[in-house]
């Protein structure tokens, strides 16, 4: 597993999962997730480049999903074309795209947890489809 920060806005905090990322590598990407600092700044998780997943990593970015939601942090997962067959279909037949705020792009991820009130305030991930 290889873990990059992502280069995106500076009012959120982003990065990158790269390669194959399976259960030997769910223990680091924890420890990463739980490293992160804890602010209401919002939290992308790039996986264009992600090739291949299995179900510790589901499992890691699920509970990644739960504590943001329960902390009221906004997450957005973006899963564009680049991304892995395996992990597209993963993500596909298990409906973890319905589960997980999954967006194709960049732009769509920020609009989906950007404020549409006018408010400085992030949507959370449970409120993504509230909107």
């Amino acid at each position: 597993m290889t873990v990059f920060l992502a280069n995106g806005p500076p009012d959120v905090i982003a990065f990158a999962l790269v390669g194959e990322n399976d259960a030997y590598d769910a223990e680091r990407l924890s420890r990463t997730l739980d490293a992160l600092p804890k602010t209401s700044l919002p939290l992308i998780i790039d996986l264009g480049n992600t090739t291949f997943v299995d179900s510790a990593i589901v499992s890691t970015l699920l509970e990644c999903f739960r504590t943001a939601a329960t902390s009221g942090r906004a997450l957005a997962l973006v899963l564009p074309e680049s991304t892995g067959e395996q992990v597209r279909r993963l993500f596909k037949t298990t409906h973890l795209d319905s589960l997980l705020p999954v967006y194709d792009s960049w732009d769509d991820a920020l609009a989906g947890i950007r404020p549409n009130d006018g408010s400085s305030r992030w949507r959370c991930s449970s409120q993504r489809d509230a909107g």
